[in-house]
């Protein structure tokens, strides 16, 4: 075993004991950069996407700026720093991004959503009177709100047609928008409405009936007749229900999907939470069964780890085959590795600068994927770039 900032952790008990499971992931140092020229800038989110063609992925960076909102795309430059390459200015206040091939190009695209509305910018390669990576003008617009602004947006082959569609949601509001795979979208179908004593806290796209396309997975929160009440939903399609799971007495708000357990169903791990003055926070893991979800423990019982998460990915980041789980905590990132069963072993911390949040995870890297971060509260829109230093 090895000190907790080290390559290698033996097995400790926390929720989900796993017995003989050895942790070797690892990270180096966090590297800051700045999205950003202006000081009063805020990095809200982060992306890793091959938006030039040239087949290595730079960092989208979502900036808060003040008077408009961009996008930032920055480019490795060696040792885990980043540098700034070009900028887009939003229309609006960005709610968030994600990144997919819109128009069959073979070069990934962001989708971005703000308080106008919902948009993707096109990448390309540079061509005659055009740079290469995302420009001001090369956009399509998604969709516009018609009740309430959209804060989250997830890309994906929902409707299992080849072409990537996009989610959207609010807070009482989720949609869902099919793309025709040349770069155009159809009419906005609403999905879900909830009531103004309900909520959606998070969404994530994840395969969790195992047909090889992505499921849209939603929390929905709120007043019950008596009692406060979370559920998981899983849209099949984008726009179907597949499966639900409803717990009473605790509210749910982010998500993360991944396959916990290698039976080639996506699980998801759900943070659950009271507010203030009970102030409870902790995840919760549940198992997908193809049409609905359970527990990891014996009969299903509830299974979960102690963390206090407001941001969280299930990936395997070591590459042994088997999904790991990683969460900040708003202050520290924090990592668990899994044992591909269901189990866990014991919780490793590691700095990474100022209010870590919008975890990202590039799809290649040696020994596996590397992590960017956005520093929330920082000046300049810092990120921070954390390289895998993860032993097999």
């Amino acid at each position: 075993m090895r000190a907790p900032g080290g390559k290698c952790l033996g097995l400790f008990g926390v929720a989900i004991a796993a017995v003989g499971l050895t942790a070797c992931i690892n990270f180096a140092p966090a590297v800051p950069s700045q999205a950003s020229s202006v000081e009063a800038a805020r990095s809200l989110d982060a992306a890793f996407a091959d938006v030039t063609g040239d087949g290595s992925e730079d960092v989208i960076v979502g900036v808060a700026l003040p008077g408009a909102d961009a996008l930032v795309r920055m480019a490795r430059c060696g040792s885990g720093c980043l540098e700034r390459r070009e900028q887009v200015v939003l229309g609006g206040d960005l709610g968030g991004i994600d990144t997919a091939d819109f128009d069959g190009d073979g070069v990934e695209d962001v989708v971005a959503v703000t308080s106008l509305d919902a948009r993707v910018y096109f990448g390309g390669a540079a061509a005659a009177g055009r740079p290469e990576g995302l420009v001001a003008d090369d956009f399509e617009v998604v969709g516009v709100p018609e009740l309430e602004a959209w804060s989250r947006v997830v890309a994906g082959d929902f409707d299992d047609d080849g072409d990537a569609d996009v989610g959207l949601s609010s807070r009482q509001l989720y949609d869902f928008v099919a793309g025709d795979g040349e770069g155009a979208f159809a009419p906005l179908v609403n999905v879900v409405l909830l009531p103004a004593r309900a909520s959606i806290g998070g969404m994530v796209a994840g395969d969790v009936d195992g047909d090889g396309d992505p499921e849209v997975v939603l929390t929905e929160s709120g007043l019950g007749v008596s009692n406060v009440l979370g559920s998981v939903v899983a849209f099949r399609d984008g726009t179907s229900v597949l499966g639900s799971y409803t717990e009473q007495g605790l509210l749910l708000t982010g998500l993360a999907a991944g396959d916990i357990n290698g039976d080639r169903l996506d699980d998801v791990a759900v943070v659950r939470f009271l507010p203030d003055p009970i102030n409870l926070r902790d995840v919760r893991l549940l198992r997908s069964t193809g049409s609905g979800f359970t527990g990891f423990g014996e009969g299903g019982a509830l299974t979960l780890l102690p963390s206090r998460a407001v941001a969280m990915e299930l990936r395997d980041i070591d590459l042994d085959g088997k999904v790991d789980f990683l969460a900040s905590d708003g202050g520290r990132l924090s990592w668990w590795h899994g044992s591909g069963s269901g189990g866990f072993g014991a919780r490793v911390d590691r700095a990474a600068g100022p209010a870590p949040n919008s975890l990202a995870f590039g799809t290649v890297g040696s020994p596996g994927p590397d992590l960017v971060v956005a520093n929330t509260t920082a000046p300049f829109a810092q990120v921070s770039y954390l390289t895998n230093a993860s032993q097999l």
